[in-house]
């Protein structure tokens, strides 16, 4: 994933070759992120991107460690994430009293999913106009 710091947007690399080329040509651009398929109590599915740690070890912020803790926790458990600037990470509350199971939609199929999450955010090729800013064309 490309993150875009003028607008705060998150925008999904798609294909291999296509990201390794990406990689290539804006060094430290591209981020690993694992997508959660989420569900929140009014049903409402949508796709949470994680960070995932830096395979080259550089120290992560506080941000993604606890995002990550509370996507893992996420998965056995309903709770509550939300951001507490003071701390500089996330704080994570588990909802014991929820006893219900998630109410999934019917899911169709993952690139469909990607789709619909991404719409223009879905970069496949160089003519892409974040890639065109980022590269300075």
């Amino acid at each position: 994933m490309i993150e875009d710091k003028a607008d705060r947007s998150e925008y999904i690399v798609s294909g291999k070759p296509f990201i390794k080329a990406v990689n290539e040509a804006l060094p430290g651009e591209v981020i690993s992120k694992v997508l959660y398929l989420t569900v929140n109590r009014q049903g409402v599915c949508f796709l949470w991107p994680v960070r995932l740690p830096d395979p080259n070890g550089r120290p992560e912020s506080d941000w993604h460690r606890s995002q990550r803790e509370a996507a893992v926790m996420a998965e056995t458990t309903w709770l509550r994430v939300a951001a507490n600037m003071s701390l500089g990470a996330y704080d994570i509350t588990i909802a014991p009293k929820i006893k219900t199971e998630p109410a999934w939609p019917d899911i169709v199929e993952w690139k469909e999913l990607l789709r619909t999450a991404f719409r223009a955010r879905l970069i496949t090729d160089f003519k892409h106009p974040l890639i065109r800013n980022l590269t300075g064309e």
